[in-house]
């Protein structure tokens, strides 16, 4: 629709109407005198608006009615979020059931940090050396117990992740995966994580002596960082001045709602990998990154592998033998018991078994690419054979059979 007045002038879209924040007053507009446009806002769909616009951005700490959210683990595949929010799911990292608009899994960001992370990866968000050393020593003592379990029993509980309802003493004893609950889910590590920027592309992210600025909320001041001559983000060019050091997601009391430290390392896991490939084929022409960036990156892809990994039964072991005869007996199930059994399960709840049994049988490396594909879309990463392939692939019906019928890693 064209945007011209009754008096044959050129208009716009309508302008937001503009919220309060902090001490300043609302913006109300006038109605508008061109037609055939819809207000645009910057904040985003209704659904979003839970999370307060005051928090301001998690890197510089502004606040801005300009803006974005970034949603840690995104679909990027289709409009169709279910596959992402199973898979998720499945991997039992989150408090609650997981939904892309849920506010652990949204941030805001400045819109140059957002695109410069989101749209172009010359950054990535990561937690802390301490930090994510922290939970690795956690996830990894969780998956030991998972695998003791699983090779004297044949089956392993998933990872507990009920915050709300502390199981008392007598329960705790006896289910052994809520050690992880209250080992984890208490920790520091989790509940207030500290994350760092790395950049990338440091001199693509801030080109020219372009700066970020970090405001300091508890002293009013605000300092600028530049790309350095070291590949760093530092408070000067020259490699001797100061780093950018790691900050926290202030903002936010409730630890229900605070961003969940898993999916900010599994959005960071990606571009990582990427990147590590990107490097390999076409070393940079700058030079490498420093090591210990380099050190940080692999020991976030080494803890998103511990929360792909899933226990299986030694050879030999108590459990191997118990969970192949559990297969042999439900193998020997009538169809009619069969039958009756299924019918008392809600769809949801058979799409979630079925499900998770595909993704069990998987391999590590077949999980990650999977998620990979689901949430960042299609990528030269994955070998396609055909046009057909590509958008069964990534169609609302992307499903775990589709995805290892059409897609090879490489």
């Amino acid at each position: 629709m064209s945007l011209i007045t009754k008096q044959n002038r050129v208009s716009t879209k309508p302008f937001a109407t503009i919220p309060s924040l902090l001490q300043l007053p609302a913006i109300s507009r006038p109605p508008a005198s061109a037609s055939g446009s819809d207000v645009s806002s910057r904040l985003g769909p209704d659904e979003f608006r839970d999370i307060d616009l005051s928090e301001g951005c998690l890197v510089t700490k502004t606040v801005k009615y300009t803006h974005r959210l970034i949603a840690w683990v995104d679909c990027g595949c289709s409009g169709d979020t279910t596959a992402v929010e199973d898979l998720i799911d499945d991997l039992e990292i989150c408090r609650y059931e997981f939904k892309i608009n849920t506010q652990g899994n949204l941030s805001f960001l400045e819109s140059f940090v957002h695109t410069s992370l989101d749209d172009f990866a010359f950054i990535a968000i990561t937690a802390s050396s301490s930090t994510l050393e922290g939970l690795i020593a956690l996830v990894q003592a969780d998956n030991d117990m998972r695998q003791r379990q699983i090779d004297e029993d044949g089956n392993s509980d998933g990872r507990s992740r009920d915050l709300v309802h502390i199981p008392s003493p007598g329960h705790v004893k006896n289910c052994k995966s809520n050690l992880f609950l209250i080992k984890q889910l208490s920790s520091p590590h989790f509940t207030d994580p500290l994350l760092e920027l790395v950049a990338l592309h440091p001199h693509h992210f801030l080109p020219l002596g372009s700066p970020l600025t970090v405001y300091d909320p508890t002293s009013g001041t605000l300092k600028n960082y530049f790309a350095a001559e070291d590949h760093c983000l530092r408070e000067s060019p020259e490699v001797h001045s100061p780093r950018l050091p790691p900050f926290r997601h202030a903002g936010r009391s409730d630890e229900l709602i605070s961003a969940n430290v898993f999916f900010i390392v599994l959005n960071a896991d990606i571009k990582f990998r990427r990147y590590f490939r990107m490097i390999q084929q076409d070393p940079p022409l700058a030079g490498p990154l420093p090591d210990d960036v380099l050190a940080l990156m692999r020991r976030t892809m080494y803890l998103v592998d511990l929360l792909y990994w899933r226990p299986v039964p030694t050879k030999g072991s108590v459990g191997e033998a118990i969970a192949a005869w559990e297969l042999f007996r439900l193998d020997e199930v009538p169809a009619d018991m069969q039958d009756r059994y299924k019918s008392r399960v809600t769809a949801k709840l058979k799409r979630a078994h079925e499900h998770s049994r595909r993704m069990q049988s998987m391999s590590l490396e077949e999980r990650m690419d999977y998620t990979m594909s689901l949430i960042s879309g299609p990528d030269e990463d994955y070998e396609l054979p055909d046009a057909t392939s590509v958008s069964r692939l990534y169609a609302d019906e992307s499903s775990v059979d589709a995805w290892m019928d059409d897609v090879r890693p490489g």
